[in-house]
């Protein structure tokens, strides 16, 4: 399933999205991700691991949307998305991309982990 944790030193949000996910799904880890944010810092960078997520339904797009302008507006600067190698990561990689840009932002992409925290070093 899908999971959320923090890195406090780097000022770094990690987001796990494995398999599809359903709306009431969604909605339990914005909830995850909220009480998390108070333990970052302003401007704080998101890296989202999507390399085994599978596309999802219109309505759960709109509400991943939802959950990405949330974290836009709670002070997230940059997102690295990690879209591994797998084709349903790339096709779920673009509804990801559209909701982003309909929530404010862009994201940058990387193949894995490794890649996304050298992106993010970079200032």
């Amino acid at each position: 399933m899908h999971r959320a944790e923090i890195d406090q030193e780097q000022n770094l949000l990690v987001l796990h999205w494995i398999d599809s996910l359903n709306v009431s799904e969604v909605d339990r880890f914005q909830v995850e991700i909220a009480a998390l944010l108070p333990q970052l810092r302003p401007d704080f960078d998101c890296i989202s691991d999507i390399s085994n997520m599978r596309p999802s339904s219109r309505h759960v797009a709109e509400r991943i949307e939802k959950l990405q302008e949330f974290l836009h507006h709670a002070g997230m600067r940059r997102v690295v998305r990690i879209v591994g190698k797998g084709s349903g990561a790339h096709v779920a990689s673009e509804q990801m991309d559209r909701t982003a840009a309909e929530a404010g932002y862009t994201t940058i992409h990387a193949a894995d982990e490794q890649e996304a925290l050298s992106i993010l070093s970079r200032k």
